[in-house]
Order: C-alpha cells, then sequence, then structure tokens
C-alpha cells in the first residue's frame, strides 16, 4: 500500500510539474520565481499578445485540491494581438478563466474562487445586424478590466469589460460585476452593487504554510 501511495504521490507531482512546462514553453509567457501550477491550465495567446504571472502565484486546475471542485481547468487567454493579462505576485486562481482583447490586470494577493470568468471584452456585437459572425474590433466592445491587491472574488462571480476593483474589495459568489468596486467594501448580486465595508483588521496575526502551496489558492 505504502509503494502505491508513492508512485501516486509521483504521478501527481509529474502531472502538476507538467503545467509549468506547458505554459513556460508558450511564446510571450513570463513566469515568475516560485509560480506553481496543479493540474494541466489551458494558456492560448494570439500573436504579439503577453501574459506575466508573479512570483509565488498558485493556480489550481484539478478539483483534486480544490474544496468546491472546478467545473474547468484555468484558462488564460488573449483574442486579440497585443493583448496581454498579468496575474500580480502571490495571488491564487482556482478554475479562473481570463480572457482579454486589450488587457487584464490581476494585483498582488489576490484570492479568485472556483470558476470565476473575467472578460474584457463583448466576444460579439450588441448590435443585431451580422451578430453572429461579426469579427471587426471597432464593433465589438473592450475595455480593459483592473482588479486591485488583496482583492477577494467569490466563485462562480463573473467581471466584466471596464470594471476596476479597488484594493481590499470582496465579490460575493454568483456576482454578475458590471461596475467598479471601491477599496474596501463588498459587492454582490446581478448586478452587483456594495452591500458593506470590508471590516477593520483586528489582528496582524497571519499563519502561512508555505510547504503546502495549495492552500493559498482559493
Amino acid at each position: 500500500m505504502k509503494t502505491i501511495k508513492k508512485v501516486l504521490r509521483r504521478v501527481y507531482f509529474l502531472y502538476c510539474r507538467a503545467g509549468k512546462t506547458v505554459a513556460s514553453l508558450q511564446p510571450g509567457v513570463s513566469l515568475k520565481k516560485g509560480v506553481t501550477f496543479l493540474g494541466l491550465p489551458i494558456i492560448t495567446l494570439m500573436a504579439d499578445s503577453t501574459l506575466e504571472i508573479g512570483q509565488r502565484t498558485v493556480l489550481v486546475s484539478t478539483s483534486m485540491v480544490a474544496d468546491l471542485g472546478v467545473i474547468n481547468p484555468v484558462i488564460l487567454r488573449t483574442v486579440r494581438p497585443h493583448a496581454h493579462i498579468s496575474i500580480g505576485d502571490d495571488a491564487g486562481l482556482t478554475g479562473t478563466v481570463i480572457c482579454a482583447a486589450m488587457s487584464v490586470t490581476v494585483g498582488r494577493h489576490c484570492l479568485i474562487g472556483s470558476d470565476v470568468i473575467i472578460a474584457d471584452n463583448d466576444f460579439h456585437p450588441v448590435t443585431a445586424p451580422n451578430r453572429r459572425y461579426e469579427r471587426d474590433p471597432d464593433r465589438i466592445g473592450a475595455k480593459p478590466v483592473v482588479i486591485g491587491n488583496n482583492v477577494f472574488i467569490g466563485a462562480r462571480s463573473v467581471i466584466l469589460k471596464g470594471v476596476h476593483i479597488g484594493d481590499n474589495a470582496v465579490i460575493g459568489a454568483g456576482s454578475v460585476v458590471t461596475h467598479d468596486v471601491p477599496a474596501n467594501t463588498i459587492a454582490a448580486g446581478n448586478p452587483a452593487r456594495v452591500v458593506a465595508g470590508v471590516p477593520p483588521i483586528r489582528s496582524l496575526s497571519v499563519l502561512r504554510d508555505v510547504s503546502a502551496p495549495e492552500r493559498l489558492a482559493s
């Protein structure tokens, strides 16, 4: 039994390492020191577009280490040339989908819950004529998305184009965010609105187990 467990742990370790290898081989991808992939992500970048992932960030693409499980792996995708995705240091993403036509920026220490979608574009025109096949970027709305530092986005939320979420904000699970969310506030609902302020810090004690990087992901 012990031998079987060792073999399974080794296979899982190699599976996790494969995610980083797949990512690092992609043109336009920059991985800082200590980035951890748990499971295999999907990364597709258009010509001359870039992806940067900060130090010690953890990306979870398998339900084996995600409390809520994941519907899909982490998907990081650009859909227009010269688009950019930036994820800051010490972030945790679980089954997160980020799709950029212009730019999506995620700050440091962010927690992004299971199966969150972040998109800076509409993918199709809002106007009716030729909506199904229109690919002219001038007719498809797109605005950069900026998520500040230490933001917590609850599971299965959707962050739409042009949104700026301030530092320390919390987005309730299942929310659809269509407008800016101020720093240090809690927003929830569809469409999301501010429902409270973030409670003040009462203790500076933080327990961090760096030996278990999967715990840093949401």
